[in-house]
């Protein structure tokens, strides 16, 4: 895996997650200098997308090696993350594990995710497409009940948008209470 540090080291600390079969120059080269002038990043690149020959193992390995990275060389502390299609699903993971670790107190999680239109559950369109590509997605939600899935893990202090399109996608932020 490759994490690249840029930006402003005096800026509240951001790390980017990619999406799936990208890497983050292609996921968020067009944001990346407006995002370093203000933060600090920690841009990721998943095994098999960062220049080697690796393959990608799985979820559980490059949630740990994140984990690891974020814990070996940050303390264990992030300001926030930012992760887009398969990247959210790694802010995901981190959440579950270890928001208390990895967020500061006031600190924001903001997870986009796919949604379906109707039917929490039921694989639709590009969500079957992908799956049959191998993605193998474990849970699949409305804007609502991604919403309620949220809550029902915890979290309180969520603030949930929809953007609509042609794969509509739901942008949760996370706020960790200031403790």
């Amino acid at each position: 895996m490759q994490f690249d540090e840029t930006g402003n080291r005096s800026g509240k600390t951001l790390m980017l997650l990619p999406g799936t079969a990208c890497d983050y120059q292609t996921n968020f080269g067009a944001v990346l200098d407006r995002l370093g002038e203000k933060y600090h990043l920690i841009c990721v690149n998943y095994d098999g997308f960062d220049g080697s020959n690796l393959i990608f193992p799985d979820m559980i390995t490059v949630t740990e090696k994140i984990g690891r990275y974020i814990k070996e060389e940050h303390g264990g502390i992030l300001d926030g993350a930012i992760g887009s299609s398969l990247g959210s699903s790694f802010v995901g993971q981190l959440i579950q594990r270890e928001l208390d670790r990895v967020t500061k107190p006031g600190g924001m999680i903001i997870v986009p995710t796919y949604v379906n239109r109707e039917k929490t559950g039921e694989t639709q369109g590009f969500v079957k497409a992908i799956d049959q590509a191998g993605a193998d997605f474990k849970q699949q939600f409305t804007h609502t009940g991604y919403r309620a899935f949220l809550e029902h893990a915890g979290y309180r202090n969520i603030r949930t948008t929809l953007i609509e399109g042609r794969v509509p996608c739901s942008f949760a932020v996370i706020q960790k209470d200031n403790k």
